[in-house]
């Protein structure tokens, strides 16, 4: 098996910059994976050189894209010749089935093993994923141009009153400083009030802790049998 290097974006992927390095990956034996938010940046994560895209929808947690996984899979399906990973919003069999359909090759899910029992991310962290509700998330940070999906907490009050209260840069310069470190702070400390947890809209279908094994093999058992498109109507 090759080595991978994951590379992750938001918008606008350079072309040049990507040949340039997924070329020196490439000398070196690795595979290259990338992740974009929208069809204009997995074409030209394609045109670089890239052995597979993942296409993540504003459903995932962390920095978010403008369009759902249920649209952008089926774009990139149909523009992309190497393969396509579903992202965002994913986190059983039924999810996987349904990526499959619209045409990825494979799923990647984020948020599921954030509560896994190997994660080493704070047990509150843990706890505060499987206790979410459907309205738990939300976006912060459209001013900075890297909106970011995290649970509500005061921290997030305080980052949605700065960009309701002031123009764009002002608002992003501010953010910046706000939201400095708040992903330690939730993640290592435990803090869920002054903390970021990046966990993503698919958060309310994970209420339980297992081993990332037990994650894997549930998902693929239950895409298995998630077969309601082959019901007589």
């Amino acid at each position: 098996m090759k080595p991978v290097i994951y590379a992750d974006t938001l918008i606008n992927f350079d072309v040049d910059l990507c040949r340039k390095y997924f070329y020196q990956w490439h000398e070196i034996g690795c595979k290259v994976v990338v992740k974009v938010g929208a069809i204009a940046d997995a074409l030209t994560a394609e045109k670089g050189g890239a052995d597979a895209v993942v296409v993540k929808g504003w459903e995932g947690g962390g920095h978010s894209s403008f369009e759902a996984t249920t649209v952008l899979v089926p774009q990139a399906a149909d523009v992309l010749t190497i393969p396509v990973v579903a992202s965002g919003g994913i986190a059983d069999g039924r999810g996987m089935t349904a990526a499959i359909a619209l045409g990825a090759d494979a799923i990647e899910m984020g948020t599921i093993f954030m509560a896994a029992i190997e994660s080493t991310v704070h047990p509150n962290v843990k706890k505060s994923i499987i206790e979410a509700g459907d309205m738990s998330t939300v976006i912060t940070g459209y001013s900075t141009g890297e909106p970011c999906r995290q649970f509500k907490n005061l921290l997030s009050d305080e980052m949605e009153m700065i960009e309701a209260e002031n123009k764009r840069a002002i608002a992003a310069e501010m953010l910046r400083t706000v939201a400095e470190s708040s992903l330690k702070k939730a993640m290592m400390e435990g803090d869920l009030e002054r903390g970021a947890v990046m966990a993503g809209q698919i958060a309310p279908l994970i209420n339980e802790e297992k081993s990332c094994a037990k994650i894997i093999d549930d998902v693929l058992a239950e895409a298995k049998v998630t077969k309601k498109y082959d019901r007589e109507y």
